[in-house]
């Protein structure tokens, strides 16, 4: 027990990320789930060593509505031995009144003992979806809607406005990075939903994306189109389904 020991960082060096990604495989095969260990900066990181050896690690991100979410990995062989809790404590020390907001594969049964030995609130579950480009193509395209500002695929992340024959009728926000791109917090005004106009929006998105894909591939080295949505949002997951969009995991949300 002596060599072991705890480290608390913001910021993760060259060999913790090597350390990180050693620790998510083994658990990754060892679990048969994809879930990947959040690294980016922003977070609190506690990492439990035996000497050189990477044996469970913590990540806490701090959010402004007194909650923070968490992740946690521990060594397949080592589970069990109570290192989780002993990280898990030293983020109480800090944590104060916050609410730990754990994201969990919980279909895996080791997660699924510590969520309950936790006693921790199942509140919902998050499923990330995809679809490889290019697509084959869903629905109609419309052309009474457009995007602005006209696409574009520079790094960062980019808010849209959407606009159905001219009138502004939602956003969305995009983020092109590595072969992928991210589609998230896609709304329609709330006096507007329920006529289809999401359905033609993200049909009109994809379409764009396609031609992109289709007619400027030296530009555009994209192959998917990543999104989550919460598994009680029936109609956004109909639409996704139709638009030709697969699961890749489920994702459960639990509150300690």
């Amino acid at each position: 027990e002596n060599a072991m020991k705890i480290i608390r960082t913001e910021h993760l060096d060259q060999q913790q990320l090597k350390d990180l990604q050693a620790l998510e495989t083994a658990c990754r095969l060892h679990d048969h789930t994809s879930l990947t260990f959040p690294t980016e900066d922003g977070g609190l990181f506690f990492l439990l060593y035996d000497e050189e050896t990477l044996l469970s690690a913590f990540s806490a991100f701090f959010n402004e509505f007194e909650t923070c979410s968490c992740s946690a990995f521990t060594l397949p062989s080592h589970r069990g031995r109570g290192h989780f809790s002993l990280l898990l404590e030293e983020l109480l020390k800090e944590s104060g009144e916050c609410d730990l907001l754990f994201l969990a594969d919980d279909s895996c049964p080791d997660t699924k003992k510590t969520l309950d030995a936790l006693e921790a609130e199942f509140l919902n579950r998050e499923h990330m979806m995809e679809l490889r480009l290019p697509a084959p193509q869903s629905g109609s395209e419309s052309h009474s809607v457009e995007f602005s500002p006209a696409l574009s695929t520079d790094s960062g992340d980019k808010r849209y406005v959407i606009s159905e024959n001219s009138r502004p009728v939602g956003s969305f926000h995009l983020i092109f990075q590595n072969d992928t791109v991210y589609f998230y917090d896609f709304e329609i005004h709330e006096k507007l939903r329920n006529q289809g106009i999401g359905g033609r929006a993200a049909a009109a998105l994809i379409g764009e994306l396609n031609r992109m894909a289709k007619t400027e591939p030296e530009y555009f080295p994209f192959s998917r189109v990543m999104l989550q949505v919460s598994g009680d949002n029936g109609p956004a997951l109909q639409l996704y389904r139709k638009l030709g969009f697969e699961f890749t995991e489920t994702l459960a949300y639990y509150l300690y």
